[in-house]
């Protein structure tokens, strides 16, 4: 198993994993793909030894790590464990089954605005 995956079970922490797709001049021609795991930063201190960073977009929120192959090779052989919630020209977004990421974000969000 994946450390990274196995952590995040075992700390029972909500996560999203992402692939964001690049493109050749906006062509429709592919040549790659990043693959990060999002999480609230409000779970950044039980992730301790994998090296999360503060997410480019919404910052205060969100931390990412990025996917090494053997990791991405996990994820696919156990992607029936995940809902893809997205899927667009930008790329594909992937939450737990039972537990949705975009719905503890928002709570999480409003926790740390209040």
């Amino acid at each position: 198993m994946a450390k990274i995956f196995e952590e995040l079970r075992d700390k029972e922490i909500v996560y999203a994993v992402c692939c964001n797709t690049a493109y050749i001049n906006n062509n429709s021609n592919k040549f790659g793909a990043d693959w990060f795991i999002l999480a609230s930063a409000k779970d950044r201190h039980k992730l301790k030894k994998f090296k999360f960073k503060q997410s480019k977009v919404l910052r205060r929120f969100l931390i990412e790590l990025e996917l090494c192959d053997s990791e991405i090779q996990y994820f696919k052989k156990n992607s029936d464990k995940y809902n893809r919630v997205v899927m667009n020209n930008d790329g594909r977004v992937y939450e737990l089954r039972d537990k949705s990421f975009k719905e503890y974000y928002e709570q999480v969000k409003r926790d740390m605005d209040s």
